[in-house]
């Protein structure tokens, strides 16, 4: 709930009208996007954990965020094996026979920012594109079909220390995004019962 009013509240201000006008509808994967007057503009995309929320906007293109929590991911190969071109497997399965937990995070990371920029989901096979992985910066390798590797801009984002996060974007801005903080969500509770 609190997530759906910073949203409301970041996207109203891009295009310059009162929260409470924006139509805000969910696609059949379940992506919100403006309905009504503003379906063109702007591009947005929001990605939350127990301990953040971060949004991103764009004016033109496409855009994508994700973040998660470095954690341990008790199944990372057998996920990776299923989610991750061949390419990256192969890369990170060198590093050592456990799989690292944080460039596991950090690939699922750069992937999934890519599937939720077209607006896909997890319908989108992870497998059928390649990124670049830690400890170089984020990357497209080989593009999803439909789309060219030079129209895709990636950036790793500082949003917390113990999170790993990526914006994207498709035909969007190339230069390096604005990053506003946000209040994580003790915050907001404590401003919503306060």
């Amino acid at each position: 709930m609190l997530a759906r009013g910073f949203l409301r509240h970041v996207v109203s201000s891009g295009v310059g009208v009162g929260p409470s006008e924006l139509v805000i509808m969910p696609t059949a994967v379940g992506r919100p996007v403006l309905a009504g007057p503003w379906r063109r503009w702007p591009s947005f995309n929001v990605t939350h954990t127990d301990a953040l929320v971060a949004i991103a906007v764009s004016p033109v293109g496409k855009v994508g965020i994700d973040a998660e929590i470095r954690r341990s991911v008790p199944q990372a190969v057998s996920i990776a094996r299923r989610v991750l071109a061949s390419d990256e497997f192969k890369v990170l399965s060198a590093w050592c026979p456990g799989l690292p937990a944080d460039r596991f995070t950090a690939c699922w990371v750069r992937k999934e920012v890519i599937a939720k920029a077209l607006g896909c989901g997890l319908a989108l096979d992870l497998a059928s594109f390649s990124v670049t992985l830690p400890p170089r910066p984020p990357r497209i390798v080989r593009a999803p079909v439909g789309t060219q590797v030079n129209r895709w801009q990636m950036h790793e984002l500082a949003l917390a220390a113990d999170h790993v996060a990526v914006l994207a974007t498709f035909d969007g801005p190339t230069s390096p995004p604005r990053v506003r903080q946000g209040v994580p969500y003790s915050g907001w509770d404590a401003l919503r019962s306060g």
